[in-house]
């Protein structure tokens, strides 16, 4: 049996854009992380939070990840961001057991293109 988790369109910062004026205040994003797992964690027999992730700790992750840092393009930021959350993966992946695969996907939401409600770019290792 395997499993996935998606932790869908957390609502987040990051200084994003090309323009200037996109690029004077952190403006909105959406980050969705998918997790595959070749067999489910043991929390699915358990019950238990810490033989899984938990999505506090990954809402921790991806902030901390983008303090500091600023990106003209979309794909940069979901390219850092699928790095940095691949590392927070690996680091802890004893705690829940099995391969995962990963999957991140950065929504732009309004990007200065008119009719363009938003724009995503997704880095994933399927």
């Amino acid at each position: 049996m395997n499993g996935e988790l998606r932790f869908e369109r957390y609502r987040t910062c990051a200084i994003l854009g090309v323009d200037p004026y996109e690029r004077r205040q952190p403006r909105e994003i959406f980050v969705t992380v998918i997790l595959r797992w070749t067999t489910c964690p043991r929390a699915c027999e358990n019950d238990n939070l810490e033989e899984t992730l938990c999505y506090a700790t990954l809402a921790r992750a991806i902030d901390g990840a983008l303090q500091g840092h600023t990106f003209l393009l979309l794909e940069r930021l979901t390219g850092f961001l699928y790095d940095q959350i691949r590392s927070f993966v690996t680091s802890t992946e004893k705690t829940w057991g099995g391969d995962v695969r990963l999957s991140v996907k950065v929504t732009k939401p309004y990007p200065p293109v008119r009719g363009l409600p938003e724009a995503s770019f997704t880095c994933s290792d399927w």
